[in-house]
Parts: structure tokens; C-alpha cells; sequence
């Protein structure tokens, strides 16, 4: 696993100093104010700096701050932290593309990832993001937090933290949030502004050789929830209710893949 005999923050200094082990002038490519263009050590550094800021560890922050507030208490950092039957399987293809079984295992990389999280706690923090920072009488994000990383700052599709525009997913509407990628998963945090929709997926099989089925998994989801908009807007239903709606449609998507394959 890439950087597995480092610890988070120290991998930081060895990728950043010039006489660390990680660092090479490859990755430093323009001067500082030229140019933009995203590398995970930099949320490495940001939440190295909450810690160092807030005093708590960034998980600790996290919780406290995101995920308590309404109730969840689903994400670590740490997969030994999860009794073994509570965390999903991941898998991966190897170079002839036959299927096996990954351990757990745990990411260094926070700030950009590494977060091993339950989709309904991914659902309240998409849900604030839908609602100016607030979800189900629940602040967590003030409203000028919330307009800069829905604002474009580095350019006109990204905010802080935020992608404006995922084109090329659903063609009638836009999509923004975030789309994250590790080793043997994938995961889509997505919501369209217009049609006042948001998805969630975790997918624990993933390979670039196979892109483009995972994003049609997502496409397929998402598109069923907005011929669903109708019922999922009506108020008696509750976030609850709306993600088991959800569940049943990945699990069609489920059985349907495998019918096609068998």
C-alpha cells in the first residue's frame, strides 16, 4: 500500500522538506500564484492543521463537529477501530482481471481521504451542503464557509473543497460535490442544486479499467431518484426513508449486474 511505513503527520515532513525520503522536485512544478492544479498533500496539510489549530486530533474534530452533531458516530480513520463483520469487504482485479479478496486496511491520507465512513453519515453532511450549512435543525457550517466552497475560487468549476460541475454524468442537470477514489473503492457524494437531489454511494470494488461501469452504477442511481423526486420531497418522509428507497435501488442495480453476468 503506497506510503504504508509512514504515520500521519509525519509522512507531510518527508513528502515537503527537501532532505525528506518522499520529497523529489517533480511535484513542484511552478512558482507559487501561477498556476493551480490539486495534490492530496495539500489537504494532508490543512488537516494537519486543524489539529495543530484546535488542539484534537482531525478525527476527533470531525466528530465532534460534523458527524455528532447529528447523531452519527459511523467514521474513523482507523479500521481496527470497527469490529471486523461491520466493515465492508474490498476487492480488487489483478493483471488478468480475476476478482479477489483485499484485507482492511488503514489510509495515512487525511485530510484527502482515508475516511471509512457509513452512508448515512455521508447523507447529513451532503444534506447541510444542500441546505446553505444547516440539515434537519442542525448546523455545521456557518453561512461564509458554506458560499466560499460553493463559489468558484480556483477556477470556475471548483470552490474550496467542492466541485462545481461534473459534466458528462446526468445530462439534465448539473451535479456538483465529490468523488472520491482508493484502493478497491469508489465512492460519489452528488447533488444536483436544480432538482434539490443528492446521492450518496459507496462502492468497495473498484478499478480504472472498469471507469466507466462504476460511473453508469452512479448514473443509474441518480437518475432513478429524480424520477422518485416527486415522493422524496413530500415532507411526512424522512432522510431515513429516503435512503432505504435508495438501498433498494442499488440493490436492483445489484441483482441486475449480476443476472447480466451470470
Amino acid at each position: 500500500m503506497e506510503y504504508q511505513n509512514f504515520t500521519f503527520p509525519d509522512y507531510i515532513y518527508e513528502f515537503l522538506d527537501v532532505s525528506g525520503s518522499l520529497y523529489t522536485p517533480d511535484y513542484f512544478v511552478d512558482i507559487v500564484g501561477n498556476s493551480s492544479n490539486y495534490q492530496n498533500i495539500n489537504y494532508n496539510l490543512l488537516a494537519y492543521l486543524v489539529e495543530t489549530i484546535s488542539g484534537k486530533t482531525y478525527e476527533d474534530y470531525l466528530n465532534e463537529y460534523i458527524f455528532n452533531p447529528f447523531g452519527v458516530n459511523n467514521s474513523r480513520f482507523n479500521h481496527t477501530d470497527y469490529p471486523v463483520d461491520s466493515l465492508a469487504k474490498v476487492y480488487f482485479l489483478d493483471g488478468s482481471e480475476n476478482l479477489y479478496e483485499e484485507p482492511n486496511y488503514t489510509s495515512i491520507g487525511q485530510g484527502a481521504g482515508g475516511l471509512i465512513s457509513a452512508a448515512m453519515d455521508m447523507t447529513y453532511f451532503l444534506g447541510a451542503h444542500m441546505n446553505g450549512g444547516e440539515f434537519q435543525g442542525v448546523r455545521i457550517l456557518n453561512t461564509t464557509s458554506i458560499g466560499l466552497m460553493h463559489s468558484p475560487q480556483i477556477s470556475a468549476y471548483e470552490g474550496f473543497g467542492w466541485a462545481l460541475d461534473f459534466p458528462g454524468y446526468v445530462s439534465s442537470t448539473i451535479l456538483d460535490g465529490y468523488i472520491g477514489t482508493g484502493y478497491g473503492v469508489r465512492n460519489y457524494m452528488l447533488c444536483s442544486p436544480i432538482e434539490n437531489i443528492g446521492v450518496v454511494l459507496f462502492m468497495n470494488m473498484f478499478d480504472f479499467r472498469y471507469y466507466g461501469q462504476n460511473k453508469d452504477v452512479f448514473i443509474y442511481i441518480f437518475e432513478e431518484a429524480m424520477k422518485l423526486n416527486d415522493i422524496i420531497q413530500i415532507p411526512e418522509l424522512t432522510t431515513i426513508s429516503t435512503t432505504l428507497l435508495l438501498r433498494s435501488i442499488i440493490s436492483l442495480v445489484i441483482i441486475l449486474l449480476k443476472r447480466k453476468k451470470g
